[in-house]
């Protein structure tokens, strides 16, 4: 389907209902706009639509796009105004609808409520701030982004409950049920996973707290019964311990007698190994009446039975010498005893593990389940909510609280036409504080002008570190279908993409049964001439085995010995993919059309990975390989190297005897001072007076004579100079840009030249560049 043409919606009443199934380069964002334009054409007023979308860069590009749209059809000619309402919005060119769309532009512009696009987030931010006490939330709650610094505080705040003493003081453990049953619990988890471990483990189930609170906020939902249900599941009981198992095991009297018979038939063959056994055997057997020793008895009658390394049952046969010595009917003794108890021990140590995992299940929620309540509690000691708190909070505002009716009136009366892109990327929370609106929709008067429009794509989905669940684009279209007489739509022809890329998806996702999609429609492609191909690589391996590093007691010395960097899988397929970017490069393979050929050059590849964590690994082989690239550096400003470098030194020109920010600045391209001529200033209590009184040592072209000079001018102007005048005149003594353009590799040195030149305005805008504040800066 052509994405110049709307495809054509079905309609109940007036009401228009789709779920649109849009791949990749199909022209998605132009048929959303087509469609909120459609709307307003048709008589929908602006501030009756709700445009959904996942990130705040997407639902601007909406917005833009939108005016974009409408500017155009002011200034299109009568026969581009036609064209535009036929085929690309799919209404009749009736006088009316001429004459309205060639008044949107201006209409949009003037009118006080426009078409709303926005995130799920902020729109579950608008609606709790319309009905905070309907949430009851504080009406000024404030959003954070950024909630590392409230976990820690929740983590500080639940350790000091669970290792306070009473009022008395006399060290008699807090009395709180609550608090003792949570410090059992993470008694288990410290045990098993130790300090950071466990922090790292509870912070998963602040994570998945919106999951935990749908599970447990479900009628009848009963912990005990939750619990009890996982011990069916896994074969065991919720009171049943290890100590029990073993104790079981050891005490049961085939066991024992079958252990003494194994020990006289062990004798009997006396090879070295057996006598090994043997010892293990009699000291387990003279162990097993103390039940305080129940975990070594087992532990030494496991090693007789199973490999140390492998844990496998070890390998034992008939052969000649065994029935020599033991006859063969104690061979067959010998052999079947040993495959009973490997078959009992197995059995034990699957029941173990079960009640292993039973208890840590229980410990785990037992302390996330306290973990988010203190969570919970740092957040509203703030007046805070995240953005999880948001989608819980409207989720029930809309659903289970007592105002649910009258906010989802309220709703109704104001939304009229529902659209969600990426719809791919929603969670089952996002999807539950919708359907209250779906549900009044569907409810609403027959002649009442609605609209829902979902777009999505279910292999495009990568939201699942939010939980995304690309399976919900099926039930919603389902849901749609059932409810509001919807039918899917399909855009499946891409207008990016060669037929090289298009035939390998086609292949793809038709003949690999794991990647089957429910909706899957074969994929076209508008652009049929252009060349493509798609290569697989192999599997990648190291060409040769790296050496071990020689384990020494001693530590290593930062200052002198590099960290080891082993190499890792991720690295050898970096290798791999870098070796083949060189190889088209030195190829001079050619792109294009055959009107608008050429070289492909290294602005002309984009790498894409599944997520940054090992993109390191990438950049460091494209950087062994001498291959420019833009790497994966997001921050601000403030967060490069450059920059960093810059406010380091004006650091240290605020406090002179700040010996790290003197650091930085001595070993940047500043000055570029090598590691072997600060080494003599590591003992020194104040560096660049030292430096100052031992200037003679240093030739005039020494980078530290340099820096002494220099800096001993900068720091008398520091008082005297507004923060602009200084740094203007920094610049221009240590000839910063130059330095740091012949510092950094080509393909980086303008974004280092700009964020310096932007560094030196952001002092001119400061106060108009006025005031020689420093510090204020």
């Amino acid at each position: 389907m052509s994405s110049n043409s709307s495809p054509s919606i079905e309609s109940r009443n007036g009401a228009n209902f789709s779920s649109v199934h849009a791949s990749a380069g199909s022209g998605k964002t132009f048929h959303l706009v087509s469609h909120i334009i459609r709307l307003l054409v048709q008589g929908a007023t602006p501030a009756s639509i709700l445009a959904i979308t996942f990130t705040r860069k997407a639902a601007a590009e909406m917005q833009q796009r939108l005016l974009e749209r409408v500017s155009m059809l002011a200034t299109s000619s009568k026969s581009e105004l036609v064209h535009t309402l036929t085929q690309q919005l799919g209404i009749k060119a009736s006088p009316r609808y001429c004459e309205k769309a060639r008044s949107l532009y201006e209409d949009l512009l003037h009118s006080s409520q426009n078409v709303r696009t926005t995130t799920f987030h902020a729109f579950c931010q608008d609606l709790l701030r319309r009905f905070p006490m309907e949430a009851n939330l504080p009406p000024e709650f404030e959003l954070v982004e950024r909630s590392g610094y409230l976990i820690d505080d929740a983590w500080n705040s639940l350790t000091n409950k669970l290792t306070r003493t009473n009022e008395r003081g006399n060290g008699q453990p807090y009395s709180n049920d609550d608090t003792k049953r949570t410090k059992t619990h993470m008694d288990v988890l410290l045990r098993h996973f130790g300090t950071e471990q466990t922090k790292s483990v509870l912070n998963k189930f602040i994570a998945a707290r919106s999951e935990w609170w749908a599970l447990s906020n479900c009628p009848g939902f009963e912990l005990e019964t939750y619990l009890t249900d996982l011990a069916t599941q896994l074969n065991t009981r919720v009171d049943q311990s290890v100590d029990d198992l073993i104790e079981e095991y050891i005490q049961d009297a085939t066991v024992r007698q079958q252990l003494i018979e194994f020990l006289t038939l062990l004798n009997k063959h006396p090879i070295k190994s057996n006598q090994v056994f043997s010892q293990s055997l009699e000291q387990a057997l003279a162990l097993s009446d103390d039940q305080s020793h129940n975990l070594n008895t087992l532990q030494l009658i496991w090693s007789v039975f199973f490999t140390a390394t492998e844990y496998a049952p070890r390998k034992r046969s008939g052969n000649k010498t065994l029935i020599k010595n033991l006859g063969e009917s104690g061979c067959d003794n010998f052999i079947a005893i040993h495959n009973a108890q490997c078959d009992r021990l197995i059995l034990l140590r699957q029941a173990m593990h079960a009640i292993e995992t039973l208890t840590l299940t229980t410990a785990w929620i037992g302390a996330g389940q306290a973990y988010i309540d203190e969570y919970q509690t740092v957040k509203r000691f703030h007046r805070s909510l995240d953005f999880s708190d948001l989608e819980w909070q409207c989720y029930c505002l809309l659903n289970s609280s007592d105002h649910a009716d009258w906010v989802q009136y309220k709703l109704d009366q104001r939304i009229e036409h529902l659209l969600i892109d990426e719809f791919q990327d929603t969670n089952p929370t996002q999807w539950q504080l919708i359907l209250p609106l779906l549900s009044e929709i569907a409810a609403s008067e027959q002649d009442r002008f609605r609209s829902v429009l979902f777009v999505g794509d279910a292999k495009q989905s990568i939201y699942r570190f939010r939980r995304a669940e690309p399976k919900l684009f099926s039930t919603a279209s389902k849901w749609l279908e059932t409810h509001l007489d919807a039918k899917k739509q399909y855009l499946n022809q891409s207008y990016r993409s060669s037929p090289a890329i298009i035939d390998f998806v086609n292949r793809f996702f038709i003949n690999n049964p794991d990647a089957a999609l429910p909706d899957f429609q074969e994929h076209l492609t508008h652009k049929t001439e252009l060349a493509g191909s798609v290569t697989v690589l192999p599997v990648a391996m190291p060409s040769k085995l790296e050496p071990q590093q020689e384990f020494s007691s001693e530590l290593r010395n930062p200052l002198h010995t590099p960290k080891p960097d082993a190499p890792t899988f991720h690295y050898y397929e970096a290798q791999a993919v870098a070796n083949t970017i060189k190889t088209l490069i030195d190829s001079k393979t050619i792109i294009g059309t055959e009107q608008q050929s050429q070289y492909l050059s290294h602005a002309d590849i984009l790498i894409l990975i599944r997520n940054r964590t090992h993109a390191i690994d990438y950049e460091r082989a494209l950087r062994e390989a001498h291959i420019p690239y833009l790497g994966t550096e997001r921050g601000t400003l403030l967060d490069s190297l450059e920059i960093k470098d810059m406010v380091n030194l004006l650091q240290w020109l605020i406090t002179p005897f700040d010996n790290h920010a003197l650091a930085g600045v001595l070993r940047s391209p500043l000055f570029s001072a090598h590691n072997d001529d600060l080494f003599p200033l590591s003992g020194k209590a104040h560096w660049f007076e030292y430096l100052s009184d031992h200037l003679e040592d240093y030739s005039p072209d020494h980078p530290l004579h340099r820096a002494v000079v220099l800096l001993t001018r900068w720091i008398q102007l520091t008082d005297t100079l507004p923060v602009h005048d200084l740094l203007d005149r920094i610049y221009s003594e240590a000839n910063v840009l130059a330095r740091y353009r012949a510092n950094y590799p080509e393909h980086l040195q303008a974004r280092a030249q700009s964020n310096l030149t932007r560094f030196i305005e952001l002092a001119l805008e400061n106060d108009s560049g006025r005031y020689p504040s420093l510090t204020r800066f």
